[in-house]
């Protein structure tokens, strides 16, 4: 498991890839692997200034029809927007 203890969390690693052009966005931080996509979402839509926004945030996951899915040997978590052809993966 990749993950990095602090002195309050523990942080993960997320890769938010482009499933069609490969490019990646990696997170180091305790949060969600949808929080994470989410935050992918929210800068290709020029929305950065509202990242802790709760009903942004919300919005964007509703309209983007956001799924999360854990793989068959319960390891890691994934999430999906087909929308913009993303896929999240996260370590368990």
């Amino acid at each position: 498991m990749k993950t990095i203890e602090t002195q309050t969390t523990i942080e993960k690693i997320t890769t938010v890839t482009n499933v069609l052009t490969k490019d990646k966005a990696t997170y180091l931080n305790p949060f969600s692997v949808v929080y994470n996509m989410v935050n992918v979402i929210m800068g290709m839509q020029h929305l950065n200034s509202n990242l802790h926004n709760k009903e942004m945030r919300l919005k964007v996951f509703e309209e983007n029809n956001l799924y999360q899915e854990i793989s068959a040997n319960g390891k890691e978590y994934f999430c999906f927007c087909e929308k913009f052809d993303l896929m999240a993966r996260q370590l368990i």
